[in-house]
């Protein structure tokens, strides 16, 4: 395309867009340093210019000649621009290639007052600038969507346009059109039929993407390409991440079993993926919790009426894709991504010990083959999915997380089939790890299954002074920032609680009713609020059933139709 565009006499300008990190300039700039120009006589130099810091259209229009290298013969140059130009370019083309800038700098201050055959003239083109010479040139403009705030778009493809109307030139302009605020894309696209003969939207495979982003020689190259491909990744510079963690790495993981090897390679492409992918949008805050709580097994059974922020539909997206479940090793991969320093050895002693643990890991393989037969296919018949379920857990029953096993038996609780003689099994063995899972902080919601939630949080509870209703519901309604001992303490409290509440009087009553406790009622994102609502609308009705003003109260202040006796 490039080269038909170069040789066309009739096509002049060309769009290529295309999303951050594909490798736009790198391909357009190969190009163009192997095209034989001899196949584009009319173009007499080549000029590269990045918008990026230009903080006027009059800087731009002087590095298109002062980063101009000559690409037709001398007498072309001669001819189209003069001999001063000429002279120009190749002694700018000399310093560029050598090490005396301040030289040339000094010289440029000096030219203009030495009489020769040219220099004089070099020297006035210098000091009064020199984009009038520009004739016969194929300038590519990049980082469109990088531009300084003072020079507008519209400039910007007023410039392209004269460069091709009134210049003689070819022009290649290379932006992220997704990353153009959204005056910027109105203006694009009203402009854009009318500048550009050409159009082409640059894209990437994700094996491209793999094959470009890893170094040619390296030992994990084909285990690479397969998870960088799985994952989806579109970003050379984020797989070019990728690549130097795994080779700090590397000295530790080259030693392990081949499966500890690739379980880990996933996992620095996962964690890698959501530091450093801004299309990714994980919030960073998350990451060290999504790497820590966060299993693609937990993420398949959540429930569909819940409503997802965008990030959480690509992490989930990206977890299952590469089957990520928590590991003890991902802590120190968390803190390479977030400060960028890592110590060799860091994930050593977590490698050997699973190295020592092989249980474990075939434990997790044995959930991820069950759980394929749950995501891979449509097959109506489920005897096999549950098969492989209750086979995995019964086979393994210490060595798969509480969360897995939970989301295991949430699964065999949705197709009604009974496993009591399972759970029994498992809490009797597990018991340790299910109290260390009430007492992690995380979210107490994605225990879903009936045989599992009662045991964490009656694990959780131990031990724990719940805070009052009236703490819990100031922090809800009045500072909008609760914790679970809150939820905890309104979910354990009964209808009479809340009436006997109520009768106290207690400070900002109203806000407290109306902000805390029906708040929590109209939530969806936990099965224990609706509960707490309802509790909290019985003890109003009661309320209401005390006095003809109270009932007029509670009809008008909360909203709540009462039925008339």
């Amino acid at each position: 395309m490039l080269s038909r565009f170069l040789q066309s006499q009739e096509q002049n300008t060309i769009l290529i867009r295309g999303p951050w990190g594909v490798g736009k300039t790198y391909a357009v700039t190969a190009f163009v340093d192997s095209f034989n120009f001899d196949q584009s006589p009319s173009l007499v130099a080549r000029s590269y210019v990045s918008l990026f810091g230009k903080q006027t259209i009059s800087a731009v229009q002087r590095e298109i000649f002062s980063a101009a290298q000559q690409v037709g013969p001398d007498d072309g140059i001669r001819t189209r621009l003069g001999l001063a130009a000429h002279k120009l370019i190749q002694l700018e083309k000399y310093v560029a290639q050598s090490k005396l800038q301040r030289t040339w700098r000094w010289l440029g201050s000096k030219l203009g007052q030495v009489q020769a055959p040219w220099v004089g003239e070099l020297g006035a083109m210098m000091s009064q600038g020199n984009y009038g010479l520009v004739d016969g040139f194929l300038v590519t403009i990049d980082d469109l969507e990088r531009r300084s705030a003072s020079v507008s778009l519209r400039d910007t493809l007023g410039l392209a346009d004269e460069l091709a109307s009134h210049r003689n030139c070819k022009v290649i302009v290379i932006c992220n059109e997704d990353a153009l605020d959204e005056h910027d894309q109105r203006v694009l696209a009203e402009y854009k039929e009318k500048v550009f003969d050409l159009e082409i939207l640059f894209a990437r495979s994700p094996k491209d993407i793999a094959s470009i982003g890893l170094p040619n020689k390296c030992s994990h190259r084909d285990v690479s390409e397969s998870i960088l491909e799985k994952l989806g990744i579109s970003n050379i510079r984020v797989a070019k991440r990728y690549a130097f963690l795994v080779d700090q790495v590397w000295p530790d993981l080259e030693r392990a079993d081949p499966r500890i090897s690739q379980e880990v390679l996933g996992h620095i492409a996962i964690l890698t993926w959501a530091r450093y992918d801004s299309t990714a949008k994980i919030p960073q805050e998350r990451l060290g919790y999504l790497a820590s709580e966060s299993s693609w097994m937990a993420s398949a059974m959540r429930d569909r009426e819940e409503e997802k922020a965008e990030w959480e539909i690509n992490w989930e997206a990206a977890a299952e894709a590469l089957e990520f479940s928590p590991e003890a090793y991902d802590a120190a991969l968390v803190e390479y991504l977030r400060t960028g320093i890592w110590i060799p050895g860091a994930i050593s002693l977590e490698l050997k010990s699973k190295g020592e643990n092989l249980q474990k890991l075939e434990a997790a393989e044995s959930m991820r083959a069950a759980w394929r037969l749950y995501s891979d296919s449509f097959n109506p018949d489920h005897a096999d999915f549950v098969a492989a379920l209750i086979g995995a857990v019964d086979r393994h029953l210490i060595q798969i997380s509480p969360r897995d096993v939970d989301s295991a038996f949430h699964a065999l609780e949705d197709l009604g089939v009974d496993f009591s003689d399972l759970a029994q099994r498992y809490v009797a063995a597990a018991r340790e790890q299910i109290e260390a899972a009430a007492r992690e902080d995380w979210p107490f919601e994605d225990f879903k299954s009936n045989a599992l939630r009662p045991l964490i949080q009656a694990a959780r509870n131990v031990d724990k002074v719940l805070p009052t209703i009236d703490a819990a519901l100031e922090r809800i309604s009045i500072d909008r920032s609760w914790s679970e001992e809150d939820i905890l303490a309104l979910d354990a409290c009964t209808e009479d609680d809340l009436f006997e509440w109520m009768k106290s009087a207690p400070e900002n009553l109203p806000t407290k009713i109306r902000r805390g406790l029906l708040f929590l009622g109209s939530q969806k994102s936990d099965a224990r609020y609706p509960n707490i609502g309802e509790k909290a609308k019985k003890a109003l009705e009661r309320m209401a059933g005390t006095s003809e003003l109270n009932r007029i109260r509670i009809e008008n202040m909360f909203n709540i139709k009462l039925e008339r006796e």
